[in-house]
């Protein structure tokens, strides 16, 4: 038996090997590691394939038929956390798509959402939540932290290779600006980009 687990150490089950021919012999510490490899794309092909629940807001305040879903990370802090995010949104952007999108919204979407996801957990105390929404003419990408201070875009120098996300998030987006709301901690930081080209 090889346990299930993804990289994020979450137990998704247990898988069962079987030789083909009957023999008595047991496995060697080659076939444990197969076995091992095995189970772990095994795990990561489910845990790439689960269902994502999209809520209709009964009234949103955007125009249009807007569409949300919301990811919670396991571990907030967790340098993964952006890429597992990332995953997420790729997976679930088709469940929230009304009509076709412009070709380069994926790649848009990923470089954006990326920034957004790690400055929270780099510089906001952790990721509580992330959202994508269909507003109707963009998709909103929602980036929820611990600290209620808003981002620092710093100006740019050649020397320095951090700081340059905000830049890149305004390049890209349409908009971007900061929530809060005195029932959360933190804030929520959010970039719009266009459906159409």
């Amino acid at each position: 038996m090889a346990p299930l687990y993804t990289s994020t150490g979450a137990l998704l089950g247990a898988m069962t090997l079987l030789r083909e021919l009957d023999t008595r012999e047991a496995f060697s510490e080659s076939d444990v590691l197969v076995a091992e490899q095995v189970a772990r794309s095994a795990a990561e092909a489910l845990d790439a394939s689960r269902v994502v629940t999209v809520v209709l807001p009964p009234a949103a305040p955007v125009i249009g038929h807007q569409r949300t879903a919301t990811w919670r990370p396991r571990h907030p802090q967790d340098v993964t956390t952006s890429t597992e995010g990332r995953n997420w949104a790729r997976r679930t952007l088709p469940e929230i798509l009304i009509r076709p999108p412009r070709r380069e919204l994926y790649e848009d979407m990923d470089l954006v959402f990326t920034e957004l996801l790690s400055n929270a957990v780099r510089h906001g105390g952790g990721l509580r939540e992330a959202q994508l929404s269909n507003t109707g003419e963009h998709l909103r990408l929602v980036a929820a932290d611990y600290d209620p201070r808003g981002p620092a875009v710093r100006t740019r120098r050649a020397d320095q290779p951090n700081g340059r996300g905000m830049h890149l998030i305004q390049a890209v987006a349409d908009s971007w600006g900061i929530y809060r709301h005195h029932t959360e901690i933190g804030k929520r930081v959010w970039a719009d980009l266009r459906f159409t080209a």
